[in-house]
């Protein structure tokens, strides 16, 4: 039992004032006292059954046929049945209880209440309830019932019932009652209630279905809150960064709560959030919900009464959640993140995508459209569930061969020459140079750009990362100008690969000739700068 506080004028004030900083004010907690009380049956004189028969269900149930109450026998039958000896005779039983409740405080707020029974016999020809219905203040009569009572008419209303799969023999039963049944509980006296079968209320022959029970053993249980009593609590929604309400139901038969506070962690840190002055039962707090998907939000309202009393309710608890975003890929993409992700109101959420080698992406498919977008996507603003899905296709590329009259590049691994060729994204291609004879190769074009010296050994090997022209061009080797172009137009030039230093053999002739230019002139400086030998005169000789 938790022990209320009733607080001075001066610490009222207090608590006013302490509500108005950002950090919590710490709040002895108050509950409502709550009680569970067992009432029994006023005994056998008082609680009793009316029994109808006729020849016909319908006068039977209409009360048209003979009438009989079956006060003081102690036992409590209730149902309709048949009985065709010596003619056929139609019955329907509605049993009345009474029980006294003048206990209860005048200040509780009833919270639950269930009617036990223990079930002597059941007969079930098909499935049936039993129900309890409200005839107060008049019926049924005071102190026990009259046969006037019977009259379906005298009742209403639905405050509760049990199922009979449910009700067992020599086993106490308990039919709960609705919250329309818990305000027919007197607090002031005898609470008098009317049972019937299900088949009875709906006016329906089904067979014989009855209930017995003996009335000493029936009881009331009633669990009440005395003082102010939070019986409901709810939120509106739970999406991150959205704006929510969270709401208390407050009780009292003492008078309504003068004021609420409520007091959260959405920010991080316990805080009070509101403050409000109320003679209403609902208390709501409205406030924009933290925006991290997945995070434990608690709060707890606390509210005061006239007398200064604080109740507390207990520290309430919720999880954030996120807008969905679908985002996947075919076996020959990816994209991050995948999966499913959640992303808080009007957040945002961005994706990276591409093909794996040898595949292109063909489609983004976004929100069930096809777009034309690029990596990475950024969703923004997200209101509404998303999707993104990335599909490839195979990736080719082109390679084209072209040869002027006196030379020929072909493929080396099929051996055809020129023409235009399907290269699957990844592979590598190779082809081969020649010249015819009386001609030499001079020229080894890539994409318009020479690149003779990528040519070695008269071959040339590379992975095409897009569309591509390879061009061999020739020259006489008598001098008599070049092999002659062919007549096919080149596409547009375009950045070429990256080329290695290679030596081609147009660098190494020239250099050869320059080599042996130079040796010669050295040689014939050197013999220019030789000393020449003198020549005897005829006048020498004797």
């Amino acid at each position: 039992m938790t022990i209320k506080k009733t607080l001075t004028p001066l610490l009222i004030a207090n608590l006013l004032i302490l509500s108005c900083f950002t950090t919590l004010t710490v709040i002895p907690e108050v509950k409502a006292e709550v009680v569970t009380q067992k009432f029994d049956s006023m005994g056998n004189y008082h609680n009793a059954y009316i029994e109808s028969f006729a020849n016909t269900f319908a006068d039977a149930h209409a009360g048209t046929g003979i009438l009989s109450a079956s006060t003081g026998n102690g036992e409590m039958t209730i149902g309709q049945s048949y009985n065709n000896d010596p003619t056929d005779q139609y019955y329907v039983n509605r049993g009345f209880i009474y029980i006294d409740t003048s206990t209860i405080p005048d200040n509780a707020v009833i919270l639950d209440a269930k009617l036990q029974f223990i079930p002597t016999s059941k007969t079930a020809e098909f499935p049936f309830s039993l129900y309890i219905q409200n005839g107060q203040p008049t019926h049924p009569q005071d102190n026990a019932p009259a046969v006037s009572d019977f009259f379906e008419i005298n009742y209403s209303g639905n405050g509760g019932s049990i199922n009979a799969a449910d009700i067992i023999s020599n086993v106490a039963c308990n039919l709960t009652f609705s919250s329309e049944g818990l305000e027919w509980i007197n607090k002031a006296g005898v609470t008098k209630l009317c049972m019937r079968s299900s088949d009875d209320l709906y006016n329906t022959w089904a067979g014989t279905n009855v209930v017995s029970f003996y009335t000493s053993y029936v009881a009331l249980f009633v669990t009440y809150a005395q003082g102010l009593y939070y019986s409901n609590m709810g939120v509106s929604g739970t999406l991150a960064n959205s704006t929510i309400t969270v709401s208390s139901f407050w009780q009292s038969d003492m008078g309504l709560p003068t004021s609420y506070t409520f007091s959260t962690d959405n920010s991080g840190m316990w805080t009070t959030e509101s403050y409000l002055f109320s003679g209403e039962n609902w208390a709501n707090v409205t406030f924009i919900l933290n925006p991290n998907v997945g995070q434990v939000v608690n709060y707890q309202f606390s509210a005061m009464d006239s007398s200064g009393t604080v109740t507390l309710t207990p520290i309430m608890s919720l999880t954030t959640t996120g807008i969905p975003i679908f985002a996947s890929s075919d076996e020959h993409s990816f994209i991050s993140p995948s999966g499913t992700i959640f992303v808080p109101w009007m957040g945002s959420e961005t994706f990276y995508f591409g093909a794996d080698s040898g595949y292109s992406i063909q489609t983004t498919i976004i929100n069930n459209e096809s777009v034309s977008v690029g990596s990475p996507y950024t969703f923004s603003g997200v209101m509404a569930p998303s999707d993104i899905t990335i599909s490839t296709s195979d990736q080719y590329f082109f390679v084209t061969l072209w040869s002027d009259w006196n030379s020929r590049l072909y493929r080396t691994d099929t051996g055809v020459a020129g023409g235009s060729h399907r290269v699957a994204a990844g592979n590598v291609f190779s082809v081969r140079a020649e010249a015819n004879p009386g001609y030499v190769l001079y020229d080894f074009k890539i994409n318009g750009q020479s690149s003779f010296r990528n040519l070695t050994a008269n071959q040339f090997s590379f992975i095409p990362t897009q569309d591509t022209t390879l061009e061999l061009f020739s020259t006489s080797t008598s001098g008599g100008g070049g092999g002659g172009g062919g007549s096919d137009v080149l596409p547009p030039t375009v950045v070429p690969p990256a080329d290695g230093p290679v030596v081609t053999n147009t660098v190494f002739i020239f250099g050869s000739i320059v080599i042996i230019l130079i040796l010669f002139v050295m040689f014939a400086y050197a013999e220019v700068r030789k000393p020449k030998k003198k020549r005897r005169s005829d006048s020498s000789w004797g």
